[in-house]
């Protein structure tokens, strides 16, 4: 049974080392990896949930209302169309680095001449099917296969990854390069020299970061984080600055293309100072509304010279004035922001009637309990026997407390980042993997307990 099972051994930083685990594969009954045929359900099951709730939109809904684009999009599919025209990721106000360019070269790859929504949605469907795939991958390293498989099947069924993929946003792209990234981490063993693995991962992150720019935020907290916990491996920190220094050496080339047209040294966006105006300004209530800010004379001055590293400037300068001058109301902001980002609800109106209200309420409230059982337990280092097995190699006495701290840095980092811009559900979805991870152990050892409960009952009355 899982609930008498040890987790396997763990290396000096206690992140798993995969090698460790299967040679204890045998001995303690514990897989650290999902079978292909396992995966290929997972996969199919996730792909075959998004194109179908698509479908049943599109039956349910007219045609007009299912195809409706929000204002994102509609800048996405603008920027894609202006590349295959011209080579530039142009948005509507004609600014050049307003986004990272990598969303756009796959919007605009995926849905050929014209840039036709409906192939980039299908593709996207495949994306999510893949990112249900990592996060079983994720889970069964960290802590056996049963967990691995929960995880996928979870992300798989996730109701807001289900509808997010179906929308021309950076979120499905982003979340499956951001736990591929997770994954590679894995991957790093203590005992080995540093070299190409740490590459690896500083590339993988690289690629986040070209996706969304948060995610250079998300890529810090990793690299920073193992550190920490792998702070008795004094390599750890040469391990960090080797994948950042990758991360950096990747970002380059963005930097010089945004340096070859606005005479500027940019590293990400010019979108910076109009994000952080957008969460503090003096129209800030903690959701977006960017619509009556760009249709403001200064933007339309910007725009016309074509100045977007002085629209980035300017926005910044009046954001910072904002926080200095008000600062309680930033704080009261900050409450409202994270309430309506990790809301177990959604925000908008439409979107709270009926079997929407209650799908919604039900499956966060669920996941949010069972990552907290699940964070205690591995915290507590309940493994399965209740200790943790002596086998370990030094410094990683509580592994548990590793993996909690790595599947819980993106929703610390989605906090701390959401605390201060706009608040809404899209931007917790990159830390819902991670704590569907969480919550998959917690179900294995609920249901591992109850199926152990008749044996013990026998055992006690013989």
């Amino acid at each position: 049974m899982w609930i008498n099972q040890r987790f396997p051994n763990t290396e000096v930083c206690g992140y798993v080392d995969l090698n460790a685990a299967t040679r204890t594969t045998h001995a303690r009954n514990v897989n650290p990896s999902v079978s292909i045929r396992t995966l290929t359900v997972i996969f199919l099951l996730a792909v075959g949930m998004r194109g179908g709730w698509w479908g049943f939109q599109s039956l349910r809904g007219s045609a007009d209302s299912v195809s409706a684009l929000l204002p994102d999009e509609e800048q996405y599919l603008m920027m894609a169309r202006a590349w295959r025209e011209s080579g530039e990721f142009r948005d509507e106000l004609g600014f050049r680095a307003g986004r990272m360019p990598l969303y756009p070269a796959f919007v605009a790859w995926i849905g050929g001449e014209g840039v036709d929504p409906a192939r980039v949605r299908a593709a996207q469907w495949i994306v999510g099917g893949l990112t249900a795939v990592l996060a079983a991958s994720l889970g069964a390293a960290l802590l056996g296969s049963r967990v691995g498989i929960g995880a996928g099947c979870l992300v798989a069924a996730d109701p807001y990854l289900v509808h997010f993929s179906s929308l021309i946003l950076t979120e499905t792209l982003f979340i499956a390069m951001m736990l591929l990234t997770w994954r590679l981490v894995l991957n790093v063993r203590a005992d080995a020299s540093v070299g190409w693995r740490e590459a690896l991962v500083g590339a993988a992150a690289a690629a986040m970061i070209y996706v969304r720019e948060a995610g250079l935020a998300f890529a810090l907290a990793l690299l920073i984080s193992r550190a920490v916990v792998c702070r008795r491996d004094r390599r750890s920190w040469v391990r960090g600055a080797l994948a950042s220094a990758v991360i950096v050496l990747g970002l380059a080339p963005w930097a010089m293309y945004n340096h070859s047209r606005l005479d500027r040294w940019v590293l990400l966006t010019t979108r910076g100072g109009i994000t952080l105006y957008d969460g503090v300004g003096p129209q800030a209530d903690g959701s977006s509304d960017l619509g009556d800010v760009k249709r403001s004379a200064e933007v339309e001055a910007f725009a016309l010279r074509g100045d977007e590293v002085g629209w980035d400037r300017h926005f910044k300068e009046a954001a910072v004035r904002c926080m200095r001058n008000d600062p309680l109301r930033v704080a009261h902001l900050a409450w409202e922001k994270l309430r309506r980002t990790w809301n177990i609800v959604p925000n908008l109106e439409e979107g709270r009637g009926g079997a929407t209200l209650v799908v919604s309420a039900a499956w966060t409230s669920g996941v949010y309990a069972l990552a907290a059982v699940g964070a205690w337990l591995l915290m507590r280092g309940r493994f399965g026997a209740g200790r943790l097995p002596s086998s370990t190699s030094a410094g990683s006495e509580r592994p548990g407390r590793a993996i909690v701290v790595l599947l819980l840095t993106p929703a610390v980092v989605v906090t701390l980042m959401h605390a201060v811009l706009v608040g809404s559900i899209r931007y917790r979805l990159p830390a819902m993997p991670m704590l569907e991870v969480l919550a998959a152990y917690a179900l294995c050892r609920i249901a591992s307990r109850i199926g152990a409960e008749p044996s013990a009952k026998e055992i006690e009355a013989a």
